[in-house]
């Protein structure tokens, strides 16, 4: 019996394990997506001869595009599931990508990347979330995670595509190029997910209790599957409410932090650097095109390997405790940066201090709030939750990436260089320390259930 029982677990966590991988796919996508943009927006900024407003608007179109797909996506979600989304969004990426690829003008590339925007935005709700309800309570935050590592290694795939091309081909045809190859993992995605079952807790909402037991049979031990559909029985209830019901006592306070986590998430810094690596490397003293992208995929593999730490960490000193270090962290490494874009210093110690920022954004404040913010809500109201939050992170996103040019350059006015961004940023990453200290609750090794229940309780 001894043997049976654990050759079905070792079966039903592989199987968890698969499903949760081929689902991070998305975050693949949306990371080479990125990782692609930032390494064609030297040649793109040449290319268009763009004002610093339109550079950043190209550059947060996508963060736009997420934003638009996430006020709406939780009725796609409710009513198509998350394998159906993905779907979708793979086709968008590859429609976003290839007309990207052949715009004329500044205009036509903002529109595409709206496009491959609104793809990234059914993505960012519908992986995440797929993931959270589909892995073991035990496992969720390093599954979890899974999404965040498959995001960051897209990123460094892009880069490195994008070093490659500007070494081998002239500059108006290598941005070209790398832009349109982001419908490659687009296909693959899109032939992938065939593989992928609905989500256990999607198909009890639905009232498809048997199709709920039946992919619970697969991807759980035997003795965790009855105690796991009583409390989806309890907590799923249908599909109903209305955004209003977020503000009522008990799950008011849980919107408010998943909200705060996705503020944090951008604001803190590691996106608005992320996003400008090369043009910001070239401002530090590396002027040539090839040698700021060769140090931004440097910065990327760095990125890859923090994040790697990150699925360790989560499982062995918890999610409050990791946010609140690498808030800290942040807070020093850019208030360092900005220090020596200020004092004119150029060179290694540049790249040194923005892979601190980048070290301390991949361990805690880029994974986390992308594996809270599907952990911190139950019920009725779960998918409307996630997608309020998910909204106001892509919200943050977009208003960041958009708003880094326009105010290094006025810092650059008011006080001779761009630190003042990056000491806004500080600012920022300081308070996120606080609310991480006073408003962010533990989750590791606890149900959904148990969460709200805790959100419950300070009411």
């Amino acid at each position: 019996m001894t043997s049976v029982c654990s050759t079905s677990s070792s079966t039903s966590g592989a199987r968890a394990l698969f499903v949760c991988a081929i689902a991070s796919l998305g975050g693949f996508l949306f990371g080479y997506d990125g990782g692609a943009l930032i390494g064609a927006q030297i040649f793109v900024r040449q290319y268009f001869q763009m004002s610093p407003l339109m550079f950043g608007a190209v550059t947060s179109a996508i963060l736009l595009g997420c934003l638009l797909a996430t006020i709406g996506g939780y009725r796609i979600q409710e009513h198509f599931g998350a394998r159906t989304c993905l779907g979708g969004a793979a086709v968008l990426f590859i429609v976003g990508s290839l007309g990207a690829a052949l715009a004329a003008s500044a205009v036509v590339l903002v529109l595409f990347r709206l496009v491959s925007g609104v793809a990234t935005g059914i993505i960012s709700i519908a992986a995440p979330m797929y993931i959270t309800e589909v892995a073991p309570p035990a496992r969720r935050g390093r599954l979890g995670l899974l999404y965040q590592l498959a995001l960051t290694i897209g990123s460094l795939m892009g880069l490195a595509l994008g070093w490659l091309l500007a070494a081998t081909l002239p500059p108006d045809l290598a941005w070209r190029w790398l832009l349109g190859s982001i419908s490659v993992p687009g296909a693959v995605m899109l032939t992938m997910l065939w593989k992928l079952p609905e989500s256990p807790r999607w198909l009890m909402v639905h009232g498809r209790e048997a199709e709920a037991l039946a992919v619970m049979q697969t991807i759980r031990d035997p003795g965790e599957i009855a105690g796991e559909l009583d409390a989806m029985r309890n907590s799923t209830g249908g599909i109903g409410g209305s955004y209003r019901d977020l503000l009522k006592p008990g799950i008011r306070w849980a919107l408010f932090t998943g909200i705060l986590l996705g503020v944090f998430n951008n604001w803190t810094g590691g996106t608005g650097v992320g996003m400008y690596l090369p043009t910001l490397f070239q401002q530090g003293g590396f002027p040539v095109a090839g040698e700021a992208l060769g140090l931004t995929l440097l910065v990327s593999c760095v990125n890859v390997g923090f994040t790697i730490i990150s699925i360790w960490l989560v499982g062995h000193v918890g999610r409050r405790t990791l946010w609140m270090s690498t808030a800290g962290g942040m807070a020093v490494s850019i208030t360092l940066l900005g220090w020596a874009y200020h004092a004119g210093v150029t060179g290694p110690a540049i790249l040194g201090l923005t892979m601190l920022v980048v070290m301390c954004h991949a361990l805690g404040l880029a994974p986390l709030p992308w594996l809270m913010i599907s952990e911190l809500y139950s019920g009725p109201l779960r998918v409307r939750a996630i997608s309020a939050c998910t909204t106001m992170l892509w919200l943050s996103g977009f208003t960041c990436v958009l708003a880094f040019p326009p105010l290094a350059a006025g810092s650059e006015r008011l006080i001779g260089s761009a630190a003042g961004a990056f000491w806004l940023f500080a600012g920022i990453s300081l308070l996120a320390l606080l609310f991480g200290w006073r408003m962010l609750p533990e989750t590791r090794g606890k149900t959904l259930d148990d969460v709200a229940r805790h959100f419950h309780r300070l009411e």
